[in-house]
């Protein structure tokens, strides 16, 4: 049946003319769409057979549709039944067996409503999230089985799926599942990335005692995941385990850190008055945060090793000078440019090229062929 000719026969299922013609109308729109059996008229027909005003229309669409068999047909009652959630078609679907084969929502709830588990156990992988999804359903059968489902996946890609929830999406029910039945992604990095943001401390310290999987998943992970670990640090304290953000040796990502990383990184270390790291920080950082750091050493009365106080002493004489330590204002403190030293050279200037390992440049000219000068000279 062509979608015009369905668009007829919803109209005339619907009618509301006078009651003795009108039913006629409704009755023949019923026999027409069962005998033309597609999946387009048994989906309006189980549409009438709960949303007619018609008590024998309702009866009679719904006596065609338990009688039909062709699986698109079935998909169609499953459907409707899944966007309505009607129960006299949930209990067809229940009396019937009926079970959708696609779309895969309504493959899963179909099958939970029904309780034919055994299938959504042995092939979950690809529709974890419809089951998860399902756990907080309002019907109590769905939720319950739901669960039941997901505690009880063999294939390690479907664990692996539950994990990714916990990991991606922070879904609560996955995390519950996960720590009560064991699940671990199989990956060394996601799995010390799952064991970290879920707290299983004893078990991410065997797995990765030096970090090193950790760094490695945050450095590959997005910026949701990357501010989650961050939380979870500030809400342990750990601060032994803020190399996962700046490096192993508190250098390794301290140029490539965001904003944000950075800003995370020195609270934590000013929070645990770390006074040393903060200070191996400043030559790394960034000059507007290197001049933030040194405010703060100054302000709590550290000083560092004998050989860095020179250093020290003119760095917070600079930074304590009312320098505005904000993006906008800093950079007005400096002067675009410095100059350094002024080079002579006879002739037309050609060509200049910089020494890549000392203050040196080479400057090519009309009258010499090179001229090797120092920089500062």
């Amino acid at each position: 049946m062509d979608a015009r000719t369905l668009e007829k026969r919803h109209r005339q299922l619907y009618t509301t003319t006078v009651p003795l013609l009108g039913r006629g109308i409704r009755r023949r729109a019923v026999a027409a769409l069962a005998a033309d059996g597609s999946a387009g008229a048994v989906r309006e027909l189980a549409q009438a057979a709960v949303q007619s005003r018609d008590a024998v229309i309702r009866e009679l669409a719904l006596e065609v549709v338990a009688q039909i068999e062709s699986r698109s047909a079935i998909n169609a009652v499953c459907t409707v039944w899944h966007e309505l959630r009607h129960p006299t078609l949930g209990d067809l679907l229940r009396e019937k067996q009926w079970v959708a084969t696609k779309p895969p929502e309504v493959r899963v709830y179909s099958a939970l409503h029904v309780g034919a588990l055994a299938p959504l156990i042995r092939d979950a992988v690809g529709i974890v999230g419809w089951l998860a999804l399902a756990c907080g359903d309002f019907e109590p059968e769905i939720a319950s089985n739901a669960r039941t489902v997901l505690r009880s996946l063999p294939d390690q890609k479907a664990r692996e799926a539950v994990c990714d929830l916990v990991i991606d999406e922070e879904h609560p029910v996955a995390h519950e599942i996960a720590l009560e039945v064991g699940y671990l992604p199989e990956g060394a990095a996601r799995r010390a990335l799952f064991l970290f943001l879920t707290e299983q401390w004893a078990r991410y310290d065997t797995l990765d005692f030096d970090q090193r999987l950790l760094r490695a998943a945050y450095e590959g992970a997005n910026e949701t995941i990357r501010r989650r670990v961050r939380e979870k640090l500030r809400l342990t304290g750990r601060s032994d385990f803020l190399t996962i953000v700046v490096g192993h040796d508190y250098r390794a990502r301290a140029a490539a850190m965001t904003a944000e990383e950075l800003d995370f990184v020195l609270q934590m270390l000013h929070a645990q008055q770390a006074w040393d790291r903060l200070w191996t920080l400043v030559m790394e950082i960034p000059a507007l945060w290197s001049a933030r750091v040194v405010t703060m050493l100054a302000r709590a009365g550290w000083q560092p090793p004998e050989a860095d106080r020179a250093v020290f002493a003119q760095c917070a004489a600079l930074a304590g000078e009312e320098m505005a330590l904000d993006e906008a204002s800093f950079p007005q403190h400096f002067p675009r440019a410095l100059l350094q030293a002024q080079l002579r050279a006879p002739g037309r200037i050609n060509d200049v090229a910089f020494s890549p390992t000392d203050s040196r440049l080479a400057v090519a000219t009309g009258a010499v062929s090179y001229t090797h000068l120092r920089a500062h000279e």
